[in-house]
């Protein structure tokens, strides 16, 4: 993306051209159209598909007893039936396209940067993958310096790792009037 700040247009063309027609394209939390087409049945027969024990994390932080947590644990799910669950869609993703997503937008700010496909949960780079952005992202490495000596704002690098599909990001924030194309060769 090139001198704007990330828009929900523009994260949805960065889907398209990242996830082409697969359900990773699509708005994870939905859309005004998606929920003005749903009804009680879809949510409710959706919930009895995927909602139950064997499809779950449960979290416990905190300072807890190991023994007691685990025990409350299985006190109050341990009733709860397991289901068989759908099988999940395979996703194969389309070739990337040969050109960049580049908008821009009237903002007294914005922001430059690059997304590319990264390995996903299952691909033997992913561990690779995993050290490769904390080295970019790195308070000690060369993104944090371009940030320390003024030559970049706000200059950072994410990931967001999915089990069929993932990107990382590097990115800078522009300081009014900059040039995305000076930041983004500096990136």
């Amino acid at each position: 993306f090139n001198g704007v700040a990330l828009t929900p247009e523009l994260a949805q063309q960065m889907r398209d051209a990242l996830y082409g027609n697969t359900p990773y394209a699509r708005d994870a939390l939905g859309t005004v159209t998606s929920f003005d087409a749903m009804n009680a049945g879809e949510l409710r027969a959706f919930y009895n598909e995927w909602y139950h024990p064997n499809n779950a994390t449960l979290v416990v932080a905190g300072d807890v007893d190991p023994a007691s947590a685990l025990a409350i644990v299985k006190a109050q799910f341990g009733p709860i039936p397991q289901k068989p669950l759908p099988a999940r869609p395979k996703i194969s993703l389309p070739p990337l396209p040969g050109t960049p997503v580049v908008a821009s937008a009237y903002l007294a700010a914005g922001a430059t940067g690059f997304t590319v496909r990264f390995p996903d949960i299952a691909s033997p780079d992913y561990a690779a993958s995993r050290i490769a952005i904390s080295v970019l992202d790195d308070p000690r490495g060369k993104l944090a310096d371009l940030n320390a000596s003024g030559k970049l704002q706000g200059a950072a690098a994410s990931s967001s790792t999915s089990s069929d599909a993932s990107f990382a990001t590097v990115q800078a924030s522009l300081k009014q009037g900059e040039d995305p194309a000076k930041v983004a060769s500096l990136l």
